[in-house]
């Protein structure tokens, strides 16, 4: 039904067989980095990639929405220092954390920051993390850490008891790809699942649970398995049975607040009950409880509807909808029946419809669920419920479905705004758990809604949180694989992001500094891969799809470095890298060697990186001199067209219109200059500071509140808006710019109009592109200070 998930469930079937083997402690590994965390731990991580595990946190936007967040920043500066390959074992006891990993020398950080690679066998130190005061030391050739001097004074001797409850489920995802698992004790309090799912998530288990956290732009789902020792456990109960597919979200409101689903096979449901000898249970495959907006209820599917209802003493009472509601005369056994799920839940009416049966507490709860079903305004007609149908399991043996808007519990430990926005974009999530041996496949998920339009009526397709702020403009590039585009991006700490179509983090890459204009993508090797080409403030680099760098393009340079200009003149990509550094000009191919031939060198600085242009079978490098000089030149850098005139340039770049050079000055003039020198000007009176670009058939300018397109001219509200910014997509032309004051983001079609359901959310500069192919333009746009919201249009 889902590949995905199916791929993961047979992974899961194929680990749990192994599970009662596993059970039996593996002395080879034995010590464990488990073994050194506090034996009473009833939360534990397990980091395989540190590099991405903050990210795996901060884009989870359930785990993040929490006031007190499961994983303190405490740990994450920690988990900063430690090396990239490490796995890091993490014990989390109310405000004492504990850390354990093997220590290696093949991995020892060389950087002296990293202090506590510098622990020494048996000797506890200290060490100030900013406020925090840790103290480490090393034991049996691991590292430990911790907050807790007591903790690392144990001598460790004996075997702690930790490693044999958990090898099980260590064992089972051990070919998991998930970055980080979560060991979780029925015992520990207030989890941010507990705080989901209430006291089903408490019921369902006793003993230990992992879930592997997975998170992209559209939902955040943890898969995993559960061990239950305790045979009064819902799940225990629920052991003997084989999972079926959930058909109670077919008869539930879909505005109801929660439901829980049982499915049976063999007649299990007979030995989870108190109700032994009721017939009424016997083919019952499926029970379900749900909390609406009139009332507690139940329904139950029955291989034999009627004869399940005949088991039952009955009266007609009413009839709602030509639907007869019965009342229940005489309710000891039936009352038995639904103990075991909900001791408090007494079944007064019942009402048959089609292979199901309703039950509930007063005729209000009855009238309300007969028209809901009949008005198909249940779960199975939701968008929200169908959007998330995918990330489920297409069967389980118990299931629980929460809407998150009506969750009181997690609105208590969330902030308002965080819980609004939260149950605005998930709107449900789903808990299953299906008995597999001696351990239990466990599924949460939570989906944002497809289709779902917001206020403006434009669609939002992901939206990704970097571990800082945001330092340059997005930018779309292609995937050279999927044919898809991608988005990279830059933060503060100078860390470059790719990331996926689907609003995942593929990579992050510190680089020296940040990024200078624009990104360019070659292929160096001819052979379709492209990469990343860029400068930095003084270095020039070129990186692989994957985030290596390619040699030898790691050059260093004395003197700061304007953009990279890579010219490809005659379309057969033998690169020309064009590197600006001072007043020098450096000219690269494709191989990294300098290029003889081109010799330039400016008597002043430039305002913009050099431009290649080519008119007709001409080549041209366009620069502008600070002094106002206009460059014109050949591909060996020497003039093409003399320019005497000497130029107020503004801060707009040079494009080519019509076949001419076509600039703008600080006075507001429209300068055209021809191949043979000769210009012509067009007083425009744009005021200092406008915008401006161009292609070959189209001009925009945008001053003050006077937008012109094409020569037509608009008045647009005042504001402080970027540069104007013109997008060729599916044949269409967009001319994007953002309103920093007011937030909005603003698109415009060739022929000035704006487009529908426009201005939107936007704090920068937007970037518009089809990143599926599917003929829907996308925009990325920077929508708070961490955070790149991409949106459908």
């Amino acid at each position: 039904m889902h590949k995905t998930l199916a791929m993961r469930r047979l992974f899961f079937l194929i680990t749990c067989c192994l599970l009662i083997v596993a059970c039996t402690t593996n002395k080879t590994d034995y010590p464990h980095s488990i073994h050194f965390l506090p034996s009473d731990s009833s939360l534990i991580i397990q980091i395989d990639n540190p590099n991405t595990f903050k990210s795996s946190f901060n884009n989870n936007e359930f785990l993040s929405s929490f006031e007190e967040p499961l994983i303190s920043e405490r740990i994450f500066k920690i988990v900063e220092k430690l090396h990239p390959s490490q796995q890091i074992w993490i014990s989390l006891q109310a405000t004492k954390y504990t850390i354990a990993f093997k220590f290696s020398e093949q991995i020892q950080p060389k950087d002296s920051t990293h202090i506590f690679y510098n622990a020494i066998e048996n000797q506890i130190d200290s060490a100030t993390i900013q406020t925090d005061q840790w103290y480490y030391t090393k034991k049996q050739n691991h590292i430990l850490i911790s907050t807790d001097k007591n903790i690392l004074m144990n001598d460790f001797k004996k075997e702690n008891p930790l490693y044999s409850q958990l090898n099980p489920l260590i064992r089972s995802i051990n070919s998991s790809k998930a970055a980080t698992h979560l060991y979780i004790h029925s015992k520990h309090q207030n989890t941010p699942f507990e705080k989901l799912f209430g006291d089903q998530w408490k019921r369902s288990f006793s003993d230990w649970s992992v879930m592997d956290i997975q998170s992209t732009s559209q939902n955040n789902t943890f898969s995993g398995v559960s061990m239950s020792t305790q045979s009064n456990s819902i799940l225990n109960l629920l052991s003997e049975t084989q999972p079926l597919s959930n058909r109670i979200p077919e008869i539930v409101p879909a505005t109801s607040k929660e439901l829980n689903s049982y499915t049976f096979s063999n007649s299990a449901l007979l030995r989870f009950t108190k109700a032994v000898d009721s017939l009424f249970l016997a083919d019952i495959y499926e029970i379900g409880f749900m909390t609406t907006e009139k009332g507690i209820a139940s329904g139950i599917f029955s291989y034999d509807i009627e004869s399940t209802f005949e088991t039952l003493e009955t009266t007609p009472e009413v009839s709602i909808r030509n639907q007869m509601v019965y009342r229940i005369l005489n309710s000891p056994l039936l009352n038995a029946s639904f103990e075991s799920f909900l001791p408090e839940f007494k079944p007064t009416f019942c009402s048959v419809i089609d292979d199901f049966m309703y039950f509930t507490e007063s005729i209000e709860t009855m009238e309300y669920l007969i028209t809901q079903q009949q008005n198909k305004s249940t779960f199975i007609h939701s968008n929200a419920y169908l959007a998330l149908v995918p990330q489920m399991t297409s069967e389980s043996s118990f299931m629980v479905l929460n809407t998150i808007s009506q969750n009181k519990q997690l609105q208590q430990v969330t902030t308002d705004k965080k819980f609004q926005l939260l149950s605005k974009q998930f709107k449900l999530a789903v808990f299953q758990a299906t008995p597999q041996g001696n351990a239990f496949l466990t599924h949460i998920a939570l989906q944002k809604s497809k289709g779902t339009i917001d206020e403006t009526g434009v669609s939002e397709r992901f939206q990704v949180k970097l571990d800082n702020d945001i330092a340059t403009h997005p930018q779309f590039v292609l995937n050279h694989r999927t044919k898809s585009k991608e988005i990279v991006v830059q933060d503060t700490e100078n860390n470059l992001y790719l990331i996926s179509s689907e609003g995942k983090i593929l990579w992050k890459k510190a680089l020296d500094s940040k990024i200078q204009g624009k990104i360019t993508q070659v292929d160096l090797y001819k052979n379709g891969n492209l990469q990343l080409a860029f400068t930095t403030e003084k270095m020039f680099i070129v990186i692989d799809r994957n985030g290596n760098i390619v040699t030898p393009f790691n050059k260093k340079f004395e003197d700061n470095l304007l953009p990279l200009a890579v010219f490809d003149y005659d379309k057969t990509l033998d690169y020309r890298f064009l590197l600006i550094s001072g007043k020098q000009w450096i000219m690269l191919d494709r191989k990294g060697n300098t290029v003889n031939g081109f010799t330039k060198k400016t008597s002043d600085s430039l305002l913009f990186s050099p431009e290649h242009f080519r008119i007709g079978n001409k080549d041209y490098i366009a620069a502008m001199e600070s002094n106002g000089t206009l460059l014109l030149l050949d591909r060996t850098g020497n003039t093409r067209i003399p320019v005497k005139e000497r130029f107020p340039f503004s801060d707009n770049t040079i494009a080519v219109y019509e076949d001419t050079f076509t600039f703008t000055d600080q006075n507001g003039t429209l300068w055209h200059i021809d191949q043979k020198g000769g210009m012509r000007k067009v007083v425009k009176d744009l005021k200092n500071g406008h915008g401006f670009t161009a292609t070959s058939k189209t001009i925009v300018t945008l001053s003050d509140n006077l937008l012109s397109i094409k020569g037509r001219t608009i008045e647009i509200d005042f504001g402080m808006y970027t540069k104007p910014e013109i997008y060729y997509v599916n044949n269409k032309i967009y001319i994007t710019f953002t309103d920093t004051q007011t937030q909005k983001l603003y698109i415009y079609d060739s022929n000035s109009n704006l487009l529908p359901n426009f201005p939107i959310f936007g704090i920068g500069a937007a970037v518009i592109d089809d990143i599926n192919l599917n003929g829907i333009p996308e925009i990325a746009v920077k929508t708070d200070a961490q955070t790149i919201t991409a949106y459908s249009m």
